[in-house]
């Protein structure tokens, strides 16, 4: 998975590589690479197989497999993220209310410049300005109420040379504007220096520079809470591209293309209000642009393009950067501006070029959340990425860590019990959530007496409350079982019981409890089951459209912790 940021040093914001590029293409050294002596939980790779050391070792030795122990997928991954998390730290980002504050100091001066950087001095119908730095989020715009004023700009590197394109011309009279549409400002995102010209369309000779200048307006972002961070690269992109060579050629409407293979679509993917999408700046190899859908998934509309940094291909007002609005369902459309077919060899090239970012603007965004419990976690038969609590960290930018196991108790003991388990989850989270106790609650109030289990209740949150003694820890109750008859009353009181009692023990950690029961989620009901569980007879476990239904009411709930 790609994931891509933007970072600020002297004054000028570019976009590099997150650490997760580097930890992935570099998962451990070879054994024979070694350096002795090794340190206990130093990792390599031997014969193709990751291991991570089992004691220290002093000298140098021929491969000894008492020494190592081959790590599990999940004990790889796991390890991977903390040198991710660790990486991470040592990346110095600045706060966006820096940004505004860049000096400009436009001058401005009679004439023309070629996208080569050629100055004209034989062109007093417009006037150019300096090389301006610019950052991620600055906005260029004309104001001029005789709407006879447009502009172009060219884009430069840290030296001043010129990158050998220019954009425009741009401005409030459409017959200037490349895309025969009124003008929207331009969002520079990911370019670093530029350099304006500013024109008088019914000037035949001198233009009034002092007009002209004060109608060309660049506007910083919005200080604080409006940087952009890469939390996620656009999946569906990369599954269907990186895995097995699976893409498909097509239109952004689903059908298919037989006569042509210059273009690949993505899986339909949700998209939230915030979010845009981009091409790094230095790319002009690719366009893309996106198709709209309804929450079934039914095509509705093909939004305008393409979108890129090919001046060729893109839509006058949207240099670089698609945005999303407003949440909904996005698929999007490939192409190489030069319009030649897309090979498997293109496949992790296009995968790696476009990013999909989300505003850094919630309490959850880049935090890590652990979500531990039975199959209300690990969701029955279903897809993990399908529950509430995925969906959830997705739209909100959490790093997202699952912890379920079908079929496990909460507090009793068995092997598998979450009491017995949550001391093995990472013990860097910043947010916990418990969702446990449907396989044990019968015995609430027949086997297991109040102070019995409260007394396991207050074992378990206060081993968890000291693993985690700065982390949001948030509980929820199984779903509410009073419309159930098949259980019996004394099965229906065990879960009332077991809710209760969470509750109770929960107030007195200060650790927030929603209560399932008083839900939108109605588990008895024949319709309810048939239409949002797994089945119309299952009690237990929403569906993929049954998580969506409650996923808001569960966002309510996150939100006010």
């Amino acid at each position: 998975m790609q994931y891509g940021r933007y970072i600020t040093a002297g004054g000028v914001t570019k976009q590099v590589k997150d650490p997760e590029a580097a930890v992935a293409s570099s998962i451990a050294a070879n054994y024979v690479d070694l350096t002795f002596p090794v340190s206990k939980g130093t990792p390599c790779t031997y014969e193709g197989v990751r291991y991570v050391a089992a004691v220290d070792i002093a000298s140098s030795e021929s491969f000894t497999a008492a020494h190592w122990t081959a790590e599990t997928v999940q004990e790889m991954a796991d390890g991977m993220q903390q040198d991710i998390s660790d990486l991470k730290s040592q990346i110095t980002e600045e706060n966006a209310s820096t940004l505004p504050y860049i000096e400009h100091n436009i001058t401005w001066e009679i004439g023309g410049i070629n996208a080569d950087g050629y100055e004209r001095d034989d062109q007093t119908d417009r006037i150019r300005s300096n090389i301006i730095p610019v950052s991620d989020g600055y906005t260029l715009d004309i104001v001029n109420g005789s709407n006879t004023y447009v502009y172009r700009y060219i884009a430069y590197d840290a030296n001043g040379n010129s990158l050998g394109t220019s954009y425009g011309w741009y401005g409030y009279n459409s017959a200037f504007v490349a895309s025969g549409v009124l003008f929207s400002p331009i969002v520079l995102n990911g370019i670093s220096y530029i350099r304006a010209i500013v024109k008088d369309t019914t000037s035949s000779g001198t233009i009034d520079d002092d007009n002209a200048a004060a109608a060309f307006v660049l506007t910083a972002p919005t200080p604080v809470d409006n940087t952009f961070k890469a939390i996620r690269s656009i999946e569906p992109l990369v599954e269907f591209n990186a895995k097995d060579f699976s893409f498909k050629y097509g239109s952004v409407s689903g059908g298919t293309r037989s006569y042509s293979q210059n273009r690949i679509v993505s899986d339909i993917m949700d998209v939230y209000a915030g979010d845009y999408i981009n091409i790094p700046s230095n790319d002009t190899d690719i366009g893309f642009g996106v198709g709209k859908y309804d929450t079934s998934g039914a095509f509705v509309a093909y939004d305008t393009g393409w979108y890129g940094y090919s001046q060729t291909i893109v839509a006058s007002n949207n240099i670089g950067i698609y945005p999303i609005t407003t949440d909904g369902k996005i698929r999007i459309v490939v192409r190489k501006t030069d319009n030649s077919d897309i090979t498997s060899a293109d496949i992790t090239s296009i995968s790696s070029k476009i990013f999909c970012y989300r505003k850094n603007s919630s309490q959850f965004s880049g935090k890590k959340i652990n979500v531990i419990g039975d199959s209300y976690v690990a969701n029955n038969n279903d897809p993990v990425n399908e529950t509430w609590h995925y969906l959830f960290a997705q739209k909100y930018g959490l790093f997202y860590r699952n912890y379920g196991v079908n079929g496990c108790k909460f507090v009793v003991d068995e092997t598998n019990s979450v009491i017995n388990r949550y001391e093995s989850m990472n013990a860097d989270a910043d947010f916990v959530c418990v969702i446990a106790g449907h396989n044990e609650a019968a015995k609430c109030g027949s086997t297991l007496s109040e102070s019995d289990y409260k007394a396991l209740l207050r074992t378990f949150f206060g081993g968890l409350v000291d693993m985690y003694p700065l982390a949001k820890i948030v509980m929820f109750t199984p779903w509410g079982m009073n419309q159930v008859e098949s259980l019996g009353s004394g099965t229906i009181a065990g879960f009332n019981n077991q809710a209760n009692w969470i509750i109770d023990v929960c107030k007195e950690y200060n650790i927030p409890v929603f209560d399932s029961r008083r839900s939108n989620v109605f588990m008895g009901n024949t319709d309810f089951m048939t239409e949002y569980c797994q089945g119309s007879s299952d009690f237990a476990h929403l569906n993929a459209k049954g998580h969506k239904r409650f996923l808001p009411t569960a966002e309510q709930f996150m939100l006010g912790i």
